[in-house]
C-alpha cells in the first residue's frame, strides 16, 4: 500500500521555504558570477571507483550505493560477495565529482577554470534535526590556479553572499603544512600526523584539556602534550599571529607558506575595504584529508557551528587527470543559512507580494478580465496571486500572509484586506 511519507531522512519543501531557496540561488549565482564562476552541473552519480579512492574522508562510509542491473546484477549475485553487486553510488559532495569533470573536460575549459556547482547530494547518514540524507551543497572552486589569488577570490566571494544575505561572519584561516610544522614541532611521530590532526579537530568541542586527554590516550608522549598545548597558549597571546608562527615553528615551516597565508590576509581585507578580515587560527584543522595547503572556515553568530568552509587541495585533480593540477575550493552551507533566513521570514512581508480575491461565482471571462488588470504589475516585477476567496476568509488571510503576501485584495470590493 502507497504511503505519503517520504523516505527516511528525506523531506517536502513547501512553496515559501522553495520560494526563499531559490531567491538565495538567484543571489548566489549572481555573487559568484561576477567574480568569473560560471556554472557547471555533474550527474547525481558516480561511478563507485571514484566514490571509495580513498579521497572523501569518511564521507566514504555513507555512500548510497546503486545495484548493477539486469544480467550483471544476477552474475554479482552468484558470487555471494557484497561489494560486487554495485557499480554506482549516488554523489556525497561535488568535489570529487568536480575533480573527474575537470580530468575529462580540460581541453574544453579556460585555464584556470573558475566553476560554480549547486545542487542536492546524498549520504547515507543518521538523520536527526537539521540533518537529512539528501541535501544541497554550493560550492565555487578555481583549478589551474597555484597563486594565493585563488583563495582570495573564493572568500572574497562568499563574503560578499553572505554580507547581501545579511548574515554577520568572520572567516578563520590555516595551512596543512602549517599544522605538520605544529606537530614536527612539538615532537608528534610523523606516521602518525592524521591521528594527531583528527585530535585536534575536536578542540572547540571538547577544549585544550580535552584534547590534550586523547593525545595521551592515542600514544603521545607527555613532552610533545605539553609543548603543545604552551604553543597553543603563546599563539593566543600574540599579536602577530604570523610573527609567531615564523619564531615558533620555524625549523619545520617553509617561508612560502607564511607568505601565502599573509597575501590573503592582506588581499582579502583590501578587497572587502575591511568588511572581511581573516583571522590565523592555529587550531583550525579541518577533517577531509585531501586538503594539502590553506583551509578555512566561516563562522556567524546566527549558528552554531561554521557555515562555510575549503581549503586548497593540489593532488585530487591529478588523480584522476595523471598530472598535477592546483585546485582550490570553498563549500556554503546552503541549507543552514536557508534555516536562518527562513526564522528571520516568519515575520516579515512583502509588498511586492499581492493577492488578489475574487467572489465565488465569477465566469472564467470575468475572471480573465482581472487577469489582465493585474498583468502589469507582474511584468513590473511583482507576484499577482489569483484565488478565489474562500468561505473560511479569515483562515485564507492567515496562510496569504504567513506565505508572505503583504497585500491582500478581495476584487471589486474598494476595501484592501490585510
Amino acid at each position: 500500500m502507497p504511503t505519503k511519507e517520504p523516505v527516511k531522512g528525506m523531506r517536502d519543501i513547501l512553496p515559501d521555504e522553495m520560494r526563499l531557496r531559490n531567491d538565495v540561488l538567484a543571489a548566489m549565482r549572481n555573487v559568484y558570477g561576477s567574480f568569473g564562476f560560471e556554472q557547471i552541473e555533474t550527474p547525481c552519480m558516480e561511478r563507485i571507483e571514484n566514490l571509495q579512492s580513498n579521497q572523501g574522508g569518511d564521507n566514504e562510509k555513507l555512500v548510497f550505493k546503486v545495484l548493477k542491473r539486469g544480467e550483471k546484477l544476477a552474475k554479482a549475485v552468484q558470487t555471494s560477495r557484497v561489494d560486487e553487486l554495485s557499480d554506482a553510488g549516488m554523489r556525497y559532495d561535488l568535489t570529487v565529482p568536480l575533480a573527474r569533470y575537470y580530468a575529462r573536460n580540460s581541453e574544453k575549459l579556460p585555464l584556470p577554470f573558475k566553476a560554480m556547482q549547486i545542487g542536492p547530494v546524498w549520504r547515507a547518514d543518521n538523520p536527526q534535526q537539521g540533518r537529512y540524507r539528501q541535501f544541497y551543497q554550493a560550492d565555487i572552486d578555481i583549478l589551474g590556479d597555484e597563486s594565493p589569488n585563488a583563495e582570495i577570490e573564493l572568500v572574497c566571494a562568499t563574503s560578499l553572499f553572505l554580507k547581501q544575505m545579511g548574515i554577520a561572519h568572520r572567516v578563520r584561516i590555516n595551512d596543512r603544512r602549517l599544522l605538520a610544522a605544529l606537530a614536527a614541532t612539538c615532537g608528534f611521530e610523523a606516521d602518525r600526523y592524521s591521528d594527531v590532526f583528527v585530535v585536534m579537530d575536536k578542540l572547540d568541542k571538547i577544549g585544550v584539556d580535552g584534547v590534550c586527554g586523547e593525545l595521551r590516550s592515542i600514544g603521545c608522549t607527555e613532552e610533545s602534550v605539553d609543548t603543545y598545548r604552551r604553543i597553543l597558549e603563546d599563539f593566543g597571546e600574540a599579536p602577530d599571529k604570523l610573527a609567531y608562527c615564523e619564531r615558533a615553528l620555524s625549523a619545520h615551516v617553509e617561508a612560502a607558506t607564511l607568505e601565502s597565508l599573509r597575501a590573503i590576509e592582506s588581499g582579502v581585507t583590501a578587497l572587502t575595504r575591511g568588511a572581511c578580515v581573516p583571522r590565523l587560527d592555529l587550531s583550525l584543522v579541518r577533517g577531509m584529508g585531501y586538503y594539502t595547503g590553506t583551509i578555512f572556515e566561516v563562522e556567524s553568530p546566527e549558528f552554531g557551528s561554521s557555515i562555510a568552509g575549503g581549503g586548497r587541495y593540489d593532488r585530487m585533480v591529478g588523480e584522476f587527470a595523471g598530472k598535477s593540477v592546483p585546485a582550490c575550493g570553498f563549500s556554503v552551507g546552503f541549507e543552514r543559512i536557508i534555516q536562518v533566513l527562513l526564522e528571520k521570514a516568519q515575520t516579515e512581508e512583502s509588498e511586492d507580494r499581492i493577492a488578489v480575491l475574487y467572489e465565488r461565482g465569477q465566469t472564467i471571462e470575468q475572471i480573465t478580465r482581472l487577469q489582465e488588470e493585474y498583468q502589469p504589475l507582474r511584468e513590473a516585477g511583482k507576484t499577482v496571486l489569483l484565488q478565489k476567496k474562500a468561505r473560511n476568509f479569515a483562515r485564507q488571510k492567515e496562510r496569504l500572509a504567513a506565505a508572505g503576501y503583504g497585500q491582500i485584495i478581495v476584487a471589486h470590493d474598494d476595501s484592501a484586506k490585510g
